[in-house]
């Protein structure tokens, strides 16, 4: 089904070739990498209140970077 008035997406983000938001795909594949499991951890708990462990949920963008 063909949308007929563009799709306002206001200042949200979306991954890029989301299916909701692609009308068509033609000339590309969308491919999934395996994970890769690295020797050391990326993050360690280094903060008292970490010692319980981090969560992906604990991980926010603030002004451009990456926070826990």
């Amino acid at each position: 089904m063909r949308r007929t008035t563009p799709l306002d997406v206001g200042t949200n983000k979306y991954l890029l070739f989301d299916d909701a938001l692609t009308e068509d795909k033609r000339g590309f594949v969308l491919t999934m990498n395996p994970a890769v499991r690295d020797e050391e951890p990326v993050i360690v708990p280094d903060r008292p209140w970490e010692a319980r462990g981090i969560s992906a949920s604990s991980v926010v963008e603030a002004r451009g970077f990456y926070q826990l």
